[in-house]
């Protein structure tokens, strides 16, 4: 606004002080006039409206006083619109697997002559966007827009999680440990403060300068070195003592290693040792229910490390640089049991949650 206060006062000033030439008015002056040109035009009688019409249309060369409505008219009419695709032509469109016949050359046909009727535009826009391939079938596009709409819902929840919590933001691996909840969890206010709660300890594996990261990996450094002395002194001899090559499993806590269902079966059981720490329910109460391990907020932790102890024998007799037992960590996905996973850990739990 200051912007066209100024540019108004310095043509009415310049206005005044050279009469004889009196200066243009600034653009947005002309924009204005414009549009209250073009809205006077739309009220004026049907006969100043035709020669406003005929001055838009023609240039002064091809302008002639006795034209009329009925004359010269544009190339663009002299082609009649066809009648729109209709529900019914619509559907006998496609075949008895939800396919559109001929490959969509009767139905693009349809649309270039006609368009579309307004009642099926949002069923057919998807089509004419790219959103589905004009040789999908109706399962084929049935999974296309679970997957869609899960990729939005995920986008959605993140961005959420980005504002709602700023100094960490939206990190690459958040995706991962999204995905589960959407499908779990029906409505998006749930799924979302779910994931807040989830957050509430694993938003460490996403700060920038790593520190929750490297204190985790530490962890399962100091388990592996006091179960099993000779595997820590031959990852020693590989410079692999750091347990560097579990970080992924930390990151997206085992989200990649486990099946979807072992994955929901594992994070219960840990979301069940962090509810019981916050309640604070102690190691005397699992004692009477025999249960000997205590609750932990690192059962992640010996669970990756007794992944690695399983593969102890493999690790020392194969392996002779931390690349190989990385690709040996990726290639657990599908290979886990996760309730023995789960008792090798709580094991651990019981002789070293009181030494590391």
């Amino acid at each position: 606004m200051k912007a066209l206060r100024r540019s108004s006062t310095s043509s009415s000033s310049s206005a005044s002080s050279s009469p004889r030439a009196p200066s243009s008015p600034p653009p947005w002056v002309h924009l204005r006039s414009l549009l209250v040109a073009s809205s006077s035009s739309s009220l004026a009688t049907s006969g100043n409206s035709a020669a406003v019409a005929a001055s838009a249309s023609f240039s002064p060369a091809s302008y002639s006083p006795h034209s009329d409505r009925g004359g010269t008219k544009s190339p663009w009419s002299r082609r009649k619109r066809k009648r729109p695709l209709s529900c019914r032509h619509w559907n006998h469109l496609f075949s008895a697997n939800g396919k559109l016949r001929d490959g969509g050359r009767k139905f693009l046909k349809k649309v270039r002559s006609g368009g579309v009727e307004p009642d099926i535009r949002a069923k057919v826009w998807p089509f004419l966007l790219g959103v589905y391939d004009l040789n999908s079938s109706e399962a084929e596009r049935n999974v296309i827009k679970t997957n869609k709409r899960n990729d939005y819902e995920k986008l959605r929840l993140l961005e959420a999680y980005a504002l709602y919590d700023p100094e960490i933001g939206y990190c690459q691996g958040m995706s991962d440990l999204l995905s589960p909840i959407i499908v779990v969890m029906e409505e998006d206010h749930e799924a979302f403060w779910c994931f807040v709660g989830f957050m509430r300890k694993a938003r460490h594996n996403f700060r920038l300068d790593e520190v929750g990261i490297r204190r985790q990996l530490k962890i399962v450094s100091q388990i592996i070195k006091r179960k099993d002395s000779h595997l820590y002194r031959h990852l020693q001899k590989l410079q692999a003592e750091d347990c560097f090559f579990v970080y992924r499993m930390v990151v997206v806590l085992f989200r990649r290693e486990l099946t979807f269902e072992q994955t929901l079966c594992l994070w219960e059981v840990m979301w069940a040792d962090q509810a019981a720490i916050r309640a604070g329910i102690g190691r005397s109460t699992w004692a009477k229910i025999r249960l000997h391990a205590p609750p932990t907020d690192d059962l992640l932790l010996y669970a990756i490390a007794a992944s690695v102890l399983q593969r102890r024998k493999l690790i020392i007799e194969r392996y002779s640089s931390m690349d190989e037992i990385l690709r040996e960590c990726n290639s657990m996905a599908g290979q886990l049991d996760v309730w023995k996973l789960l008792d090798d850990a709580h094991d651990l739990v019981v002789n070293l949650h009181d030494k590391i």
